[in-house]
């Protein structure tokens, strides 16, 4: 019938091939473990409009590469792109993680990421991805960097890194009043096991992800040569100011010399990318002022507490520093590049807008941009806090080239925007499927969604 039949042939040839496309794919793949693990090339290489070929392009825009200690060496090496400056990236899942992975992704970066995900979901660099189209340079690891044997078993496996951006880190000032060891073992222990293993496997450059909480009670606005370490009132303020000791001592040491170390002291991260795909999604209740404003905007919670409008204030409200996420993500960036000028050192800089917004100018900033009233009650002072706090960020524009463009009104428009695309943050429905990718990639080759990528990348790829 096929020989009766000339109009069928064509046909039957065209789905012979396509046949034998998919049946050496899915050889490949499963040799190869593309379903996270490709580089596909660019779209215009694919097939037409609506083809089994754009659905890969989806499916890898949208993916990132999962390392499993089941990985071999050269398995994993063969997923980097050696001709890239590799650098890793410490709690890279969260909300400073996410902007900074994306800003060195759009600027040429390989980066791999580390986090236990304790205060972060996947969701959030799978758009990092998809924004870039640069899935294919971002790889991730859920581990702790608390856990030595783990830490030290994962830089052996993945290429040497040129820098470390160390973003990880326990944050919330009230819970660290109410376990002060887990925060110093955390943030202290984990950042000095992490410079050890750091060393050990030949990556020099250390980017600290400081805070403005160092300077205690240091009179605004403050400069890099503020006293530091006076009048912290809490765990976590304290921990930051204890590492940036520690880098102090390392760098004056014989070992320590041989590094660059950057502390980024900064002050107030809001906002959130321009698209309003990734922002800040605070676990449980927000321990910051906008995270809590926006909650009660969109409706997530009854009324906002002001914490007291008697200070010597032009409205009574305290004033802080508040910066864009994006302009802290560029200088991350450019504090790398200025490390590859500059050579070994310690730099220490402030990121700060260089003025102070009251609590007041927030809310009403906020109400106006979304047109949505923000109930509020006053409340009593809390013990510690200052009237005031901002930066001098003069040095970083001198030194780094970097200033902070982005105003009040863009840090409100953009919060707003990714909080009415995600009024519950993050979907985290696939959350525990992806901890268990993260940890098996056995788990996702049985799946009957990770063969149908397997099949339909390799597919490509064959092609």
């Amino acid at each position: 019938m096929i020989g009766a039949s000339g109009a069928v042939l064509p046909k039957v040839m065209e789905l012979s091939s396509v046949a034998v496309n998919v049946a050496v794919g899915t050889v490949v793949a499963a040799m190869c473990g593309l379903v996270l693990s490709s580089r596909p090339p660019k779209p215009s290489s694919y097939g037409g409009e609506g083809s089994q070929s754009e659905l890969a392009i989806c499916e890898a825009e949208t993916h990132f590469h999962m390392i499993s200690s089941s990985d071999s060496t050269r398995d994993v090496a063969l997923r980097y792109d050696a001709s890239k400056v590799h650098v890793l990236v410490t709690g890279g899942a969260g909300y400073l993680g996410t902007h900074t992975c994306l800003e060195l992704l759009r600027h040429g970066y390989e980066v791999t990421v580390i986090d236990n995900l304790a205060n972060s979901k996947l969701e959030g660099l799978r758009r990092v991805a998809k924004l870039t189209g640069k899935g294919g340079c971002l790889h991730f690891k859920r581990m702790d960097v608390t856990d030595v044997t783990e830490l030290s078993a994962f830089l052996k496996m993945i290429p040497e890194c040129s820098a470390c951006y160390h973003l990880a880190a326990l944050k919330a000032v009230g819970e660290s009043c109410q376990m002060p060891l887990e925060y110093y073992d955390n943030n202290v222990g984990g950042t000095v096991r992490l410079l050890l293993e750091l060393h050990q496997h030949n990556c020099r450059r250390f980017i600290f992800s400081s805070s403005a909480t160092v300077y205690g009670t240091s009179p605004a606005p403050v400069t890099e040569e503020s006293p530091v370490g006076v009048g912290i009132s809490n765990p976590y303020g304290k921990s930051k100011f204890i590492i940036e000791e520690v880098l102090r001592d390392f760098s004056n040491s014989k070992m320590g010399k041989e590094w660059a170390i950057m502390i980024l002291r900064y002050f107030n991260p809001v906002g959130a990318h321009e698209s309003g795909m990734i922002g800040e999604d605070p676990a449980g209740v927000p321990n910051n002022l906008m995270p809590y404003v926006l909650q009660v905007a969109i409706g997530r919670r009854k009324e906002l507490t002001i914490f007291g409008d008697d200070y010597p204030t032009p409205d009574g409200t305290g004033v802080r520093d508040y910066i864009h996420v994006m302009d802290l993500a560029e200088g991350h960036r450019m504090s790398l590049e200025y490390m590859d000028q500059k050579g070994g050192g310690l730099y220490t800089f402030n990121l700060g807008s260089g003025r102070g917004f009251s609590v007041l100018e927030m809310v009403e900033s906020l109400q106006k941009v979304s047109g949505v009233p923000i109930p509020y009650q006053v409340g009593s002072r809390r013990p510690g806090d200052l009237a005031e706090v901002y930066a001098d960020a003069t040095a970083a524009q001198r030194e780094l080239g970097w200033k902070a463009s982005r105003g009040l009104e863009t840090m409100c428009r953009d919060m707003w925007r990714w909080q009415q695309g995600n009024p519950q943050g993050f979907n985290g429905e696939d959350e525990q499927a992806d901890a268990k990718r993260s940890g098996s990639r056995d788990s996702e080759r049985l799946s009957g969604i990770g063969l149908v990528r397997r099949m339909s990348l390799a597919a490509v790829f064959v092609r």
